[in-house]
């Protein structure tokens, strides 16, 4: 079983770029459901935005995170002209904490909500695997 988001990253000349990767569940004596490890969060917190909010220039990120979106709709465009969208239950792995960054604007007639989890720098994100660009679809 896997579970499959989004990373968006900057790569060694600062660009934004954005990949879909997938973690492994394993199963486990101790737990009687497949999970994966995510240890090591620094805190968590909730983030909104209401309906019309937009950033005008680009960004990087202000802290690794994964963003949960519960409430909303957002896409986020990066330097290579490409556009990403989030519905509700898309999770988005944030670490573009340097470079150009990416521009982010809320596109659903609601507020947007979003359940974030805080991510040290030394958090190891070496167990996903990367997946074939089509293969989520929020």
């Amino acid at each position: 079983m896997h579970v499959p988001f989004r990373r968006l990253y900057a790569d060694e000349y600062g660009m934004s770029h954005m990949e879909t990767v997938e973690s492994e569940l394993a199963v486990s004596e101790a737990a009687a459901l497949p999970w994966a490890p995510f240890t090591g969060s620094a805190e968590s917190l909730w983030i909104g935005a209401p309906k019309n909010w937009a950033t005008d220039e680009p960004h990087p990120a202000p802290r690794r995170m994964m963003l949960l979106t519960v409430r909303g709709e957002y896409e986020i465009d990066i330097k290579d002209g490409r556009v990403h969208r989030f519905t509700p239950g898309s999770v988005l792995f944030m670490e573009d904490t340097t470079g150009v960054g990416h521009k982010t604007r809320v596109t659903s007639q609601d507020d947007l909500i979003l359940f974030a989890v805080v991510l040290p720098p030394s958090y190891d994100c070496s167990h996903m695997k990367k997946q074939p660009a089509a293969a989520i679809r929020h």
